[in-house]
């Protein structure tokens, strides 16, 4: 049993459509600059939600490899998340990005009704029934608000401005907390941390803030780790 080790669940490569580039390498900066070791998964499966990232509209009739994608984004082996084990990491962290939706839950298709990719529910309910650590930035804790629903925890989540996201967040029975960019979101009880990154519009420096502060919190619920920060 690790908890030195923080999974870093991946949903492909690109803010629209995948996890966002920023988010993600910020998070394994951080997480290693204060001393965790970092183990990237993502769903071996395809998605049908690509989309042009100049112009925002569908490639349609295009299908790409979740787990392909996500091995564009990081250095780092990105394993199935079929083989997840709560028992082999301290924590999981979901960065954010579009992906998040179109690729971990149904949302695009069902909207406040939708469910979470089987694998990905899992795994975030074997972290928890094991007492570890839940992270989750830009749209990523209204993934975890859906998949701890059934265990009405109240968690408190950092979350951006829109009504009609906080209202479903609310629905989950989550407690959306409305949060600046540089600010993290830390429910003790739950052991989940949350920054709303760019749910909230900012600039990099701020979004960089937030997930180290994220990062943070993680070593400190996790074990004695130490780090350097930039941010107050």
């Amino acid at each position: 049993m690790r908890n030195d080790v923080v999974g870093v669940l991946l949903a492909g490569c690109g803010r629209m459509d995948g996890s966002e580039i920023y988010e993600t390498v910020l998070t394994l900066l951080f997480l290693k600059r204060t001393g965790l070791q970092v183990r990237c998964y993502a769903p071996d499966i395809y998605s049908d939600t690509v989309l042009d990232h100049r112009s925002g509209s569908p490639h349609n009739g295009e299908r790409r490899s979740v787990l392909a994608e996500a091995t564009r984004l990081v250095r780092e082996k990105v394993e199935p998340l079929e083989a997840f084990s709560a028992d082999d990491v301290g924590a999981l962290v979901i960065p954010g990005g579009g992906g998040v939706l179109s690729v971990f839950s149904t949302f695009m298709q069902a909207g406040a009704a939708f469910d979470v990719l089987p694998d990905v529910e899992r795994a975030i309910l074997e972290v928890h029934d094991s007492s570890k650590v839940l992270a989750g930035m830009c749209i990523a804790p209204l993934i975890l608000a859906r998949a701890l629903r059934d265990r009405r925890l109240r968690p408190k989540l950092a979350f951006g401005a829109d009504r009609e996201l906080n209202a479903i967040m609310e629905s989950l029975g989550a407690t959306p907390v409305l949060s600046a960019p540089d600010a993290v979101v830390v429910d003790d009880a739950n052991r989940i941390v949350s920054t709303p990154a760019y749910m909230v519009e900012s600039e990099m420096p701020n979004v960089a803030c937030g997930i180290e502060k994220v990062a943070g919190e993680i070593a400190r619920l996790i074990g004695d780790h130490r780090g350097t920060s930039s941010c107050s």
